[in-house]
């Protein structure tokens, strides 16, 4: 008997010290700064790559890519917005740039047709690539990335005689002296 109580204190001196010791590790390792990305959303750790005007002139880009691939042909009259407002990312504290691109077709078009197109020309990119109706029944194609960026080419809202490109730019942080309320 004298034994076993023996043992159980040697292993209380053993066990006592080492779970103190883990226990203090895992305080400290919840205080110590955690690599920027760990734990972090690809739209979050990017955000900070990027200042308002980089992310705007990244969607303008891309409003221009997704337009050359509208047959020259078909387009009467461009519109793309140069302002727009701020909208909120899907991440706390981030901001997106909501830009827009409006074309007039001269006459009808097979408006399907291009949102083949469209997921054709990004089926193989790192964007997510979905095609769904309007409520009209009319084809559409969204285009997201892990950035926050995204991108909508759907007909116009009467009929196939105008396409609309509605644009979302990648994620950033609004830098001091920038409101979630400006536009530019």
């Amino acid at each position: 008997m004298k034994r076993i109580t023996a043992d159980r204190r040697m292993t209380r001196r053993l066990v006592i010290p080492l779970v103190a010791a883990v226990l203090a590790l895992t305080a400290l390792s919840a205080c110590a700064p955690s690599h920027p990305s760990k734990g972090m959303s690809t739209m979050e750790s990017s955000a900070g790559s990027l200042t308002p005007e980089q992310a705007k002139a990244e969607s303008l880009r891309m409003q221009d890519e997704l337009v050359a691939l509208v047959p020259a042909a078909w387009i009467a009259e461009r519109r793309t917005e140069q302002t727009a407002h701020l909208r909120s990312c899907a991440a706390d504290g981030l901001y997106s740039w909501s830009g827009f691109t409006g074309l007039t077709l001269n006459g009808e078009h097979d408006t399907d047709e291009l949102v083949t197109a469209v997921a054709s020309a990004y089926a193989k990119s790192s964007l997510t690539v979905t095609i769904d109706k309007n409520p009209k029944g009319l084809r559409r194609v969204s285009l997201t990335a892990e950035d926050g960026a995204n991108y909508l080419v759907a007909p116009g809202p009467k009929d196939q005689t105008g396409m609309s490109i509605y644009a979302g730019s990648p994620c950033f942080r609004l830098p001091d002296g920038m409101s979630a309320l400006d536009k530019f």
